[in-house]
């Protein structure tokens, strides 16, 4: 728990101009991913791309079966789908574009445009992204 909020004040202090546009699994999910690596490295576990397991902190797939994929997805979700199937979102946001990749997003997104700012900051449209996404999820039993 102390990881993650300590993340979200990094993202509090280097936030871009418009953060506010962007979905608030990119918010928690990064505070969650990065609190379960520090968590895994500190535990002696492998924290490596593509293994995490948010049921092991308890979050169920089961509970969060309802898309991540746009920005006005509710950050009130009662069972916590923006930590757990965030997380899951974060790790295939980060093997694909690497912690440089969200740094940037995160810092240097400039207008509410996401497939605008995505194209810009990373090379590929929001839009593609989520497909791909959806894609990542489902194989790993996330639904879309």
């Amino acid at each position: 728990m102390f990881a993650h909020e300590i993340f979200h004040n990094w993202q509090g202090a280097n936030a871009g101009l418009r953060t506010d546009a962007l979905p608030n699994w990119m918010n928690e999910g990064a505070a969650q991913l990065f609190a379960y690596m520090l968590w895994a490295k500190l535990d002696g576990k492998d924290n490596s791309y593509l293994a995490l397991d948010p049921e092991e902190l308890g979050y169920s797939r089961r509970l969060c079966t309802h898309p991540l994929s746009t920005p006005t997805y509710s950050s009130g979700d009662p069972v916590g789908c923006d930590y757990s199937k965030g997380m899951m979102a974060m790790e295939y946001f980060v093997y694909r574009f690497g912690i440089e990749g969200y740094s940037r997003v995160w810092t240097q997104i400039e207008s509410t445009d996401l497939d605008q700012e995505f194209q810009r900051l990373l090379g590929t449209s929001f839009q593609r992204f989520n497909a791909d996404l959806s894609e990542y999820l489902s194989r790993k039993g996330w639904g879309s």
